[in-house]
């Protein structure tokens, strides 16, 4: 649906800071992926390609703790010690990561053609025990990616309620509507949003927002790198919703 005219049209440039946005409106050549059809699940992507990537999300693009900038040791236990929003950006990051493996998870290759859930590969991606007692954490992480999110939708509220449906089909249009309305009083009334009022409130807050911003775009870019498309298609549209809910 066109940009409601009333939205300034600067807000798509906040928007690029958080995450660069593919180039629809310049005529760019594009190819659309009905996402119903194309689910994000396992692919077989994985071994030294995939490793690198999130080495290097971790490793270089996440914050770490002062005493560890030469071991790129981050764990969910140092972690611990950096303020409010270094461990929030490390929280969005490992959340994402931990959306992934659910899905990977909840939509296995089983054989033959058939795919379903692999509790033995959750297990493998969440249990204490093969995770070095971290799997909990990421657990907890998603559900913080979440609230984020939740949080992104109250707060976008008043726009999202002037979005028109124009499917041709005017009772779709209106279960639109009335779905939209539904999701947006259900998330104003859930407990534990985040607040984000206090963030980037210290001497260094300006200095550490413009690099909270510049490696989550380092992030967003590296996405275009993945060797695997059903990979890069899901990663990229996660990506660009997280930007979405930090820029808002």
């Amino acid at each position: 649906h066109p940009v409601d005219p009333a939205i300034p049209s600067s807000h798509r440039l906040l928007l690029n800071s958080f995450c660069p946005l593919d180039p629809l409106e310049d005529g760019a050549s594009c190819q659309y992926v009905d996402l119903a059809s194309n689910p994000e699940r396992h692919t077989g992507y994985s071994g030294r390609a995939a490793t690198r990537v999130w080495q290097k999300i971790y490793d270089e693009l996440c914050f770490h703790p002062e005493r560890d900038l030469k071991t790129f040791d981050l764990t969910a236990e140092n972690m611990k010690s950096m303020c409010f929003e270094k461990r929030a950006f490390y929280r969005v990051v490992s959340g994402l990561h931990a959306s992934i493996s659910v899905h990977i998870s909840s939509h296995y290759s089983l054989g033959q053609g058939t795919w379903g859930r692999n509790d033995e590969e959750f297990g493998r991606r969440f249990s204490p025990a093969t995770t070095d007692g971290e799997g909990p954490e990421r657990l907890q992480n998603l559900y913080f990616l979440y609230l984020l999110e939740l949080r992104a939708l109250v707060k976008a509220a008043p726009v999202l309620q002037q979005l028109q449906f124009g499917s041709g089909d005017a009772e779709e249009d209106a279960r639109m509507r009335t779905a939209l309305s539904a999701l947006l009083q259900r998330a104003r009334g859930f407990p534990g949003l985040l607040d984000e009022t206090a963030m980037f409130k210290s001497g260094d807050g300006q200095e550490l927002l413009a690099a909270f911003k510049d490696n989550f775009r380092s992030i967003s870019l590296l996405m275009d790198c993945l060797g695997c498309e059903r990979c890069k298609v899901w990663a990229k549209l996660q990506i660009t919703g997280i930007g979405t809910a930090l820029k808002i």
